[in-house]
């Protein structure tokens, strides 16, 4: 038997071969076989922790230009990303020998496959010119800051120009996707979103975004906006079982009314705002509610490799605990999603990749109902005791969990 996959794309040429280990989560990496054939949903950066161990390595999906595929090319690992069905075709403990070069996995030990890469010699390799161009690959080529969550992942840390773009790229992308821990100001030729929900939200169209006849109005409304990630989201946002200002202990909405329009600051500063930059099938929403932030970063078109959303929640009103509390439900439900997700302390950062547009379109819909309806859920959860059954609750359609009483 072998199975041979079209759709994905090879790393190196070059063939490996062992027992197929399936991993689901990030924790399945601790357990990975010396030789394995490491084989994943995803080609996921946190992945990378397994390159020095295993033989070659398979995803349903990835990118020649993500990460893990940089760091399976340093490594010398065989590798096929965007298969589409390795974890679907390949059981746990199965043997198999993949051949990158030939976009095909066999069943068993191809020790002929295996050696059929044959030893040349290259009657130049050791002239003074390739002595010299050896010494200098050393500071260009190698690759040691492969873990962004490490401590060494720092700038005294990198050894050759690999590190420093990896270094740089990689602190691009976090301050691109973190604008939203600072406070920024109105944004020229931004649009005010008009809506039932009570927030401040401005949207900056940079191509496709609006419809054409809208473009040059100062406010508008979702059923104007073209954006198709944008109208995923909002409509979860909007869903009519998600109760906006009617909480059981406490009327925030008046009370934040009440705080920004004092001496402080207007209920219109944009300090407090939301912003959103889109496009017809992009987005990016820094989104405020009260004491916590949000930031979504999606692109939803027909190329499905690189349909993406990146969804970051931080902060709150309550203690810490309660905040902490809080990430624990949505580390929960976007679990359950289907997202990736890391949680230290009340921030949550998840990410779902590859996904076809319409899926990701029914994801975003339910991150939208998720982030109504925990807008202020720190505020009175106490223990961790509800959290599995609100999760449950949640994937079943429960969208205000306001009314604790109700519930004990």
């Amino acid at each position: 038997m072998q199975c041979s996959f079209r759709g994905e794309r090879r790393l190196v040429l070059a063939a490996g071969a062992g027992k197929v280990y399936r991993v689901g989560h990030e924790s399945d990496l601790e357990n990975v076989p010396d030789g394995a054939v490491m084989v994943a949903r995803s080609a996921s950066p946190k992945y990378v922790s397994a390159m020095g161990k295993i033989s070659a390595a398979i995803t349903d999906l990835g990118s020649t230009a993500g990460h893990f595929a940089s760091v399976a090319r340093e490594f010398g690992v065989p590798t096929l990303v965007n298969t589409g069905s390795a974890m679907a075709d390949l059981s746990q403990g199965k043997e198999v020998t993949v051949h990158a070069d030939g976009k095909v996995v066999y069943d068993g030990i191809i020790e002929s496959i295996l050696g059929s890469v044959p030893v040349r010699r290259d009657l130049i390799s050791d002239s003074p010119f390739f002595r010299k161009m050896r010494y200098v690959i050393n500071f260009i080529s190698p690759l040691k800051l492969v873990d962004p969550q490490s401590e060494s992942f720092v700038p005294h840390e990198c050894r050759s120009l690999h590190d420093i773009v990896r270094f740089c790229h990689e602190k691009a992308i976090q301050q691109m996707f973190h604008m939203g821990d600072k406070r920024i100001r109105k944004i020229g030729g931004s649009k005010k979103l008009v809506s039932k929900i009570p927030m401040l939200l401005y949207v900056v169209d940079v191509g496709g975004g609006l419809k054409e006849e809208f473009v040059d109005e100062k406010k508008i409304r979702i059923d104007e906006i073209k954006s198709i990630p944008m109208r995923a989201l909002f409509e979860g946002i909007s869903h009519p079982d998600i109760k906006w200002g009617k909480f059981t202990h406490f009327d925030w909405e008046q009370f934040d009314k009440v705080a920004m329009t004092g001496a402080f600051v207007s209920a219109e500063s944009a300090i407090f705002a939301s912003y959103a930059v889109l496009s017809q099938d992009y987005l990016n929403l820094n989104m405020r509610f009260g004491y916590h932030f949000v930031i979504v970063d999606t692109l939803c078109g027909d190329k499905t490799e690189e349909n993406y959303i990146l969804f970051r929640f931080a902060g709150g009103g309550a203690d810490f605990h309660q905040r902490s509390l809080r990430g624990y439900f949505l580390k929960g439900v976007l679990e359950r999603l289907g997202f990736e997700v890391d949680k230290k302390g009340d921030l949550v950062d998840g990410q779902l990749r590859g996904e076809e547009k319409h899926i990701i379109q029914q994801k975003l819909n339910m991150v939208g109902r998720l982030m109504g309806a925990t807008r202020l859920m720190d505020m009175y959860l106490k223990d961790s005791s509800v959290i599995e059954r609100f999760v449950e609750e949640f994937m079943e359609g429960r969208y205000h969990f306001a009314s604790v009483e109700e519930d004990s």
